[in-house]
């Protein structure tokens, strides 16, 4: 009884040590992916429009970034994405985002912004805060 006791834990331990070494020979170098997040930065209004101003700004944004191959955002609703690619496609999105709100006159003077990690990558400014 004693023997077969220890063959199962000899097996357990051989198996678990397998998993482990063939876990770890998995590289992460190549993993690129990097979180973004984007989200107003500065706000200045004494208008009731401010809210819907907010909105508009943020779901312009999220559709033109969603739109880029690769964007995962990292929930429902969310603000924060996982990219791989090329930030210059990111930052083409957010131009693009721009040249919709382009023609829009707004009330309020809000800065939204688009950041990699712990930078800033693009900065979009309704108008100049006071």
């Amino acid at each position: 009884m004693k023997k077969s006791i220890l063959w199962v834990f000899a097996a357990i331990l051989i198996c678990g040590l397998t998993v482990t070494s063939l876990s770890s020979c998995k590289s992460d170098d190549n993993d690129t992916t990097v979180s973004y997040s984007m989200g107003i930065d500065k706000m200045s209004s004494s208008s009731l429009e401010v809210l819907s101003e907010m909105s508009l700004i943020e779901n312009t944004f999220k559709d033109a970034v969603g739109k880029v191959d690769g964007v995962k955002f990292t929930g429902l609703g969310s603000s924060t994405f996982l990219y791989s690619g090329d930030q210059a496609n990111i930052v083409a999105a957010c131009k693009a985002a721009e040249a919709g709100l382009a023609n829009r006159a707004f009330e309020s003077a809000i800065v939204y912004k688009v950041w990699r990690g712990e930078s800033a990558i693009y900065t979009y400014m309704t108008k100049e805060l006071e």
